[in-house]
């Protein structure tokens, strides 16, 4: 097909399909495909717009190389099937079959389908089944099946080399077609559910956060960096990196969306821009993090029913203790936020610093002697050092230690050097200062009552009655309260 033909066929098609131009490299042989992106020649207003420029592009960039063909973008409301089969990958043609035995046949053949919805061809003996469906389905990958939906994918059209309409397709058909079958979108996210749940058991071990797009949607709601640039970038690289360009792609253009900066063109160039910077997805969780996203790490549990055990899913738990990340270098600053978020929390056994030490109070059961002539009762409170293992599991009960990967976030015992470097920071504590602790009501240094059990901050000084119940003195004793505590501070004396 000359020139003059492909601009004739960009007028003529209905006007409703959004062509894209694919070409084919001079350099590897092979057409640029829908996960490339890699010409703005695929953005236009219209389409012989879009042609025009791809035919300057072509004559100003070599390797670029021929014009291959016509594709399409998939509109909305609109899903294609792609099976795939192509020598050493997986076969779409024996998973749909795999499917149809989980489903208990309740899944249509594929000759079915080809009867029932407008189809094509490929050139390695593939099939595109088109249907219509609102939402979008879960992906396949690994499994020769691709689910294309629309407004996020490309699809090359009939009209091209090797593509040919089932049935006597037309073009028109394709974006008109009947509504996929409920069993078969409840297969197809079952099916992705399964592979899922196979392919992340290993990460769950380690008590990973499973990354999957939409779970990528999700994290940057936390993230607020849309006007910023750098951010913007970091965002862009950390999902190109994790998803490849396809999906990382939609998902960066929606997050960016968001802002009044958006520029389509712009998008599109950056990321073809990127490569191997070495961002990755944690840098995305480092900041929706910052912004309050709470990591959920999914949780499996053996299943017993039947004589085929597997494993099965949980619902994912949003972690609610306060998120701590680890960073090399950095562990001034994260002690500061381990230190606040056990002081912050209420329910956890409180901790004190004494001098040069860091202490905790322990209740002595037994009547204990700390030291020669000295006798405590039973059930009265005591001092006793805070030593680091007994510190690391204080840690971990107020907070979660969370370690950036690749892949995400990944939550991670108490580092051991972290409770040691803690104890040897006298004088950069936060925690509350202790002196001493006493077993009946004391007086301060400006005369008032120290007569309510726990610390008192003001003087360090900690108020275990130890079981009795002494009379509550008021705040403002008046003179008969005077006259009544003379009369009992006497009575043992008075016949003397």
């Amino acid at each position: 097909m000359d020139r003059n033909q492909m601009e004739a066929l960009a007028q003529t098609l209905s006007p409703h399909i959004d062509l894209v131009p694919f070409f084919l490299d001079k350099q590897t042989g092979k057409k640029t495909t829908r996960t490339k992106w890699k010409n703005r020649s695929l953005f236009g207003k219209t389409p012989k717009e879009r042609f025009l420029r791809a035919m300057h592009e072509m004559d100003t960039n070599a390797r670029l190389g021929a014009l291959f063909g016509w594709g399409a973008v998939i509109p909305e409301g609109i899903t294609v099937l792609d099976f795939d089969r192509h020598v050493g990958m997986p076969d779409g043609f024996k998973t749909w079959d795999k499917m149809r035995t989980m489903s208990g046949g309740a899944l249509p053949t594929i000759s079915e389908l080809q009867e029932h919805f407008p189809s094509v061809t490929t050139p390695s003996d593939g099939l595109h089944i088109y249907a219509s469906h609102d939402g979008h389905l879960p992906l396949l990958p690994g499994t020769g099946i691709d689910v294309l939906n629309g407004g996020a994918h490309l699809i090359m059209l009939p009209c091209n080399v090797g593509y040919r309409g089932v049935n006597e397709t037309t073009i028109d058909d394709l974006f008109d077609p009947k509504p996929l079958p409920e069993e078969v979108a409840e297969t197809i996210i079952g099916w992705a559910n399964q592979q899922s749940t196979r392919a992340t058991v290993a990460s769950q071990k380690r008590n990973q956060e499973r990354i999957d797009p939409g779970r990528a949607r999700e994290i940057l709601t936390y993230v607020q960096g849309y006007d910023d640039r750098d951010t913007w970038l970091k965002i862009g690289m950390g999902l190109h990196d994790e998803f490849g360009n396809d999906l990382g792609f939609e998902v960066w253009d929606e997050w960016s969306r968001q802002s009044d900066k958006h520029d389509s063109m712009d998008s599109v160039r950056v990321w073809n821009s990127f490569g191997k910077e070495g961002i990755t997805f944690a840098s995305v969780m480092k900041l929706a993090i910052e912004g309050g996203y709470r990591p959920r790490f999914d949780r499996y549990c053996p299943s017993t029913e039947g004589a085929d055990a597997r494993l099965t899913q949980q619902e994912p738990s949003a972690e609610t203790r306060p998120i701590v990340i680890l960073r090399p270098g950095e562990t001034r600053e994260v002690l500061k936020e381990t230190e606040a978020a056990m002081i912050q929390n209420e329910a956890l056994e409180q901790i004190f610093q004494r001098e040069d030490q860091v202490v905790r109070i322990i209740n002595c059961d037994n009547g204990l002697m700390p030291r020669p002539g000295v006798q405590l009762p039973q059930h009265c409170a005591m001092l006793t050092q805070v030593q680091s293992h007994y510190l690391a599991a204080l840690f971990e009960e107020a907070t979660v230690f969370v370690k950036l990967l690749k892949k995400g976030a990944t939550s991670v015992p108490c580092p051991s050097a972290l409770p040691i470097t803690y104890l040897q920071s006298a004088g950069q504590w936060l925690i509350p200062r202790i002196r001493a602790i006493i077993h009946a009501p004391t007086l301060r240094p400006d005369a008032t009552v120290i007569q309510t059990p726990g610390l008192d901050t003001s003087t360090g000084i900690y108020y275990d009655p130890a079981g009795i119940d002494f009379p509550e003195v008021p705040d403002s004793p008046t003179l008969e309260d005077a006259r009544e505590a003379i009369h009992t501070l006497l009575k043992p004396v008075r016949l003397f």
